[in-house]
């Protein structure tokens, strides 16, 4: 199978490709899919397929046009996976193929256990905080923030991947993370802002940590976790006002300025 790609001074130059080259038969189907896609991966875990299935006309055009400004302002970010090839029928995307990262698993499955090592998946969720700042600088939100997008390869190191729902510059879309959706509170899609990843990413911890909804996790519980995580009883004051709604998700910080790395490192592994 060819793939009709091309890399110019580090930066990636979308190509475009008929749908129809490509025989899906020959890709391994990914075992989890999401609502609106079905993807897949080459034999040799070098590529991932992804075939829209559910969205609008008009949203296809606004996910094609975004990428599209991206490859003009040479966006990259070598922890971002976005579109190398666009597949197209008639006209129209109707997918996309980007790099495989091989020996990863995303984060929201990795770790979404009771017996979860909460070492690990803290540092995983720092390293996201992280990056999540450095592309947030790249003028690009992800929007629908939610660990199923979130890839940690077996070095420990983090990914971005299936961001169709982002933000960048003025394409954005009407997309909203699960965690946020559940959380119940008004937003205001035409006002997004970098804000709006650090709260969902927020939210998805807490989901993790306690196996619920924050909205769910009464103080007696966070109390005894907190007594056990430095990290936890150091941020008390933002989970009261976030279990309270009564916080600002326009201006919530980012976890790393929430959480101390020296306390991640301190937690005691079994």
């Amino acid at each position: 199978m060819i793939l009709y790609m091309a890399i110019w001074n580090g930066e990636f130059i979308l190509k475009k490709v008929d749908i129809r080259e490509i025989d899906f038969d020959l890709l391994d189907k990914n075992l989890y899919q999401g609502d609106n896609s079905v993807t897949y991966v080459d034999n040799n875990k070098e590529y991932f397929y992804k075939k829209i299935t559910g969205l609008k006309t008009s949203e296809l055009n606004n996910l094609y046009h975004k990428y599209l400004k991206m490859e003009e302002d040479e966006f990259y970010h070598e922890k971002v996976m976005l579109p190398e090839t666009l597949l197209m029928s008639d006209g129209m995307l109707t997918g996309y193929i980007t790099k495989y990262v091989k020996n990863s698993k995303d984060i929201g499955i990795k770790y979404d256990n009771r017996h979860t090592n909460v070492k690990d998946f803290m540092n995983a969720i720092y390293k996201t905080s992280l990056l999540t700042e450095e592309i947030h600088k790249k003028n690009l939100i992800i929007q629908d923030m939610n660990l199923g997008n979130v890839l940690e390869d077996s070095n420990g190191s983090i990914y971005f991947c299936d961001l169709d729902a982002s933000k960048y510059g003025n394409f954005r879309t009407d997309f909203i993370s699960r965690v946020l959706f559940h959380y119940k509170i008004f937003i205001n899609l035409y006002n997004i802002n970098e804000s709006i990843d650090n709260f969902s990413l927020y939210l998805s911890m807490l989901t993790i940590l306690f196996q619920d909804s924050v909205l769910k996790i009464n103080q007696d519980t966070y109390d005894a976790a907190s007594e056990k995580y430095e990290f936890l009883s150091s941020s008390r004051q933002i989970f009261n006002s976030v279990k309270s709604k009564n916080v600002d998700i326009y201006n919530f910080p980012y976890l790393h300025e929430i959480i101390d790395k020296s306390d991640i490192d301190k937690i005691k592994t079994l």
